[in-house]
């Protein structure tokens, strides 16, 4: 059924990517008060005044915690994370509903697209839980949730209809309750949870947003569909993909891999997201060189969820361009979101100032950082927090399990990092694979096997979409390789190394031919990693010098710039240019990180004509 799955691993991870997990732990996941103030919103009608949806925030980092623990095993991180669980179970009201509404407000706004995050994050940390009887409270406090929903939400006498259920893109927000819906007859085999999924996927395949339908007929991009709010579509498709898995009915696979193919064409950017106009679906493959462009745009919201979506995507179809743009969002539109700096926020509706870990927008043309704090809502105390910190964990939380994946024949590596995954084979032993490495700020990666008997099994390597020259060897023995998934199968002993070695060329990238004025705009990539002209290096994000390049587009006088020089950089590069001036950039994910200050960066720039 799935082409690549999850292999269970234990992990140790170094370089960029534990700096990213260091930095989620410390500045968000080991806050008890915030915890504590997320469960707070689940008593007195929280979200009944603006019908918000403060019920998100626990649920959502929940996720994300139970991801980065199921990583790192951090102990002191799951005694956080199970203090809020206990908490939040005593929220549960005497019908089964953990709700930030009312009953006689609820089934409207973003109710049960909160539960459905109440839900999610008792699921994912059931699967981290050791404690069975935990488990087991956790898993009948999910079924009277559900069995809430279900007595008033569906075609009988008296219920509403899930599409109503909200006054929001026509329902589809509630309708992305699918996957927990179908995660809970997974856990416990009762029909009428099958039954309710198969309910949600009615309605999105004959209701007022038919999205199934569109997507299964193929004939319209995303932007194009009913409803284009591109976070709630996607999690809408995650939820049929769980379904599909269950009911192996091949029109729903279609339908994701349909979606996901039409999304890649049409709407995903060179930093690895979707959604120039904020968070909408609109072609953004061609809007996103428009100049007019400044700033709320591509949320962080959709850089994690296309990432969860496209990690669903490759295992159904083993489609490697799928991994080439998670891996890019990771790298730019993620890590870029981080507020590294502890810039405090401060909101005109409330005199009180907070550090948010994840900034909410990602600018292409020319923006900064810090202008607005996507999924705003100001809670009992005065503070606020906003739906992209809330997500932030997970996306560092999905990488190490995307990074080695399985199939029937052995083991994938989607992207490397310096660490280590100890894992059991397909024989049944304990195996090691060691990646010693600086990728990817650099181009080599070394992997050594640690094991007690040889084995023959099957490793893939993923030679990433960017690299236009490569190499690999096998115990020193060069091995043919190309773009995309490379597979040596060889019986495998301890000690075993393979050395791949990528593209190291910095390039000058063109836009789309379609794009908004394609022939006048340009970025700078190197390997993954794409590069930001920005205010803070003293450069005019308006006014560029056109850079030297060879006739394959290889910028052809370039330095490195020594990162020390530039705090907080993970690569910088002086380029020179036509006219003999020098052009220095930074890599994206670095760019425009003082919040405060009115600094300018864009990933695509003007060539001066």
């Amino acid at each position: 059924m799935d082409k690549i799955y999850a292999l269970d691993a234990k992990y140790r991870i170094n370089g960029v990517m534990k700096e990213v997990f260091d930095f989620v732990r410390d500045k968000q996941l080991m806050d008890p008060t915030l915890w504590t103030k997320f469960v707070a919103q689940f008593q007195g009608g929280v979200d009944d005044e603006d019908r918000g949806w403060r019920c998100e925030y626990w649920g959502k980092m929940m996720r994300g915690a139970a991801w980065v623990y199921g990583c790192t095993r951090d102990q002191a991180l799951y005694d956080v994370m199970e203090a809020t669980v206990r908490e939040i179970l005593t929220r549960q009201d005497e019908l089964g509903r953990i709700s930030s509404y009312n009953v006689e407000t609820e089934l409207d706004g973003w109710d049960i697209w909160g539960r459905k995050y109440v839900m999610l994050g008792m699921q994912y940390f059931s699967e981290i839980c050791p404690d069975e009887e935990l488990k087991a409270v956790l898993l009948e406090s999910q079924k009277r949730q559900a069995d809430a929903l279900i007595a008033k939400i569906g075609d009988g006498e008296g219920k509403k209809c899930i599409s109503e259920a909200s006054r929001h893109w026509k329902g589809i927000n509630s309708c992305s309750v699918l996957e927990p819906i179908v995660r809970l007859y997974n856990a416990t085999g009762e029909q009428r949870y099958l039954d309710f999924a198969a309910y949600i996927v009615e309605i999105c395949e004959s209701g007022i947003a038919p999205i199934f339908k569109e997507a299964f007929e193929n004939q319209l991009d995303p932007y194009e569909f009913t409803v284009v709010k591109a976070y709630e579509t996607m999690s809408c498709f995650e939820g049929l993909a769980e379904y599909y898995r269950v009911t192996k009915n091949e029109r729903y696979r279609t339908a994701v891999i349909n979606f996901a193919n039409r999304l890649l064409k049409s709407d995903v950017t060179i930093i690895g997201c979707c959604g120039c106009t904020h968070e909408l679906f609109d072609n953004s493959t061609v809007r996103q060189t428009d100049r007019s462009l400044k700033g709320i745009m591509q949320e962080t919201c959709v850089t994690v969820t296309l990432m969860k979506f496209l990690r669903q995507v490759l295992r159904l179809s083993g489609d490697v361009a799928f991994a080439d743009v998670i891996e890019t969002a990771f790298y730019n539109a993620y890590i870029g979101s981080m507020n590294t700096k502890d810039i405090e926020t401060v909101n005109s509706k409330t005199p009180v100032k907070y550090v948010l870990p994840f900034d909410s927008y990602s600018p292409l043309t020319a923006g900064g950082r810090g202008r607005k704090v996507g999924g705003f809502k100001i809670m009992s105390d005065m503070s606020f927090y906003g739906c992209c910190a809330c997500i932030g964990s997970a996306g560092i939380g999905m990488m190490p399990e995307f990074a080695l994946m399985q199939t029937e024949d052995g083991i994938v590596l989607n992207t490397y990092y310096d660490g280590a995954a100890t894992f059991v084979t397909k024989g049944g032993q304990t195996a090691t694979l060691a990646e010693a490495t600086a990728y990817p700020y650099g181009n080599c990666v070394e992997v050594t096997l640690e094991m007690e008997h040889d084995e023959a099994f099957a490793i893939t390597l993923r030679v990433p979409v960017w690299s236009r020259k490569h190499t690999l060897t096998v115990n020193g023995e060069a091995v043919e390789i190309a773009n995309g998934y490379n597979t040596v199968n060889r019986t495998w002993k301890n000690g075993d190394k393979l050395v791949l070695v990528l593209d190291d060329s910095v390039y000058l990238v063109a836009p789309p031919a379609n794009a908004v004025d394609a022939d006048k705009m340009r970025a700078i990539q190197r390997g993954a990693i794409v590069y930001a002209v920005s205010g803070e290096l003293g450069e005019d994000p308006l006014g560029i010098y056109e850079p030297l390049v060879d006739a394959d587009g290889r910028l052809t006088d370039v330095k490195e710039i020594k990162v020390d020089e530039i705090p907080e950089a993970y690569s910088a590069l002086s380029i020179g240019c036509a006219d003999g001036k020098r052009l220095r950039v930074v890599d994206y994910a670095s760019a425009g990180r003082d919040y405060n200050a009115p600094i300018e960066f864009c990933a695509w720039f003007p060539i001066a004509e």
